[in-house]
């Protein structure tokens, strides 16, 4: 979790307040060090800077300097693809209002992972979701199994019969041999950005005079 100093500056002040700035970002194999500069607005004496380590990134996306609030969770939607159960979800029987389905997929995915990943990553990948809502039957995704339940749900209420097939734990390659990720990913959001990796560690540093 964060640490208790900038826990308590985050919560003290409100975000339009507080300025958050990344200084400079590092990124080496599967780590990144980030230097990062936290500081009510007008209120020097309260300045505070932090190196932030990861240990075995596996996905980010920094964009921009400034950057609106910190937030570090062990479970997040995002997480979902590196933390659950991956599973197949197949239908036997075709929608009774395609156009209806299509709506409600895609606001399943934009509610869980829209700002992570495509709505086509966990699909059938040999159609459009528009095609795949009008599917008879057979394969409609591949995924993290919360997602997947969420789909079986809208399926069933959409008359298509849905079942769930299988599970496998996430794997990740460390170059020589395939490991088990389940339920060791992290997450730390920052605005529209974050960071997913086993650990964080924080080290505070001298504010600069």
């Amino acid at each position: 979790m964060l640490p208790q100093e900038l826990a308590w500056l985050i919560e003290e002040y409100d975000p339009d307040d507080l300025n958050i700035r990344i200084e400079n970002a590092l990124y080496e194999n599967d780590s990144i060090t980030i230097t990062i500069n936290v500081y009510p607005a007008g209120e020097e004496p309260l300045r505070q800077r932090w190196v932030l380590r990861t240990a075995r990134m596996q996905k980010f996306r920094i964009q921009g300097t400034f950057v609106s609030d910190l937030e570090e969770f062990d479970e997040h939607p995002f997480l979902w693809p590196l933390n659950e159960l991956s599973v197949s979800l197949y239908i036997k029987q075709p929608a009774r209002d395609p156009n209806a389905l299509f709506i409600t997929i895609t606001e399943i995915h934009d509610g869980t992972l829209g700002e992570c990943e495509p709505i086509e990553t966990h699909l059938n990948s040999g159609l459009k979701l528009k095609k795949l809502c009008a599917l008879d039957n057979g394969l409609f995704a591949d995924g993290p199994l919360p997602l997947l339940k969420l789909y079986e749900a809208a399926l069933r209420d959409a008359g298509c019969e849905p079942y769930i097939f299988g599970g496998k734990d996430p794997r990740r390659w460390d170059g020589r041999q395939w490991s088990s990720e389940k339920g060791t990913a992290k997450i730390l959001l920052f605005g529209g950005n974050w960071i997913m990796a086993e650990s964080f560690t924080w080290e505070r540093l001298s504010s600069p005079t």
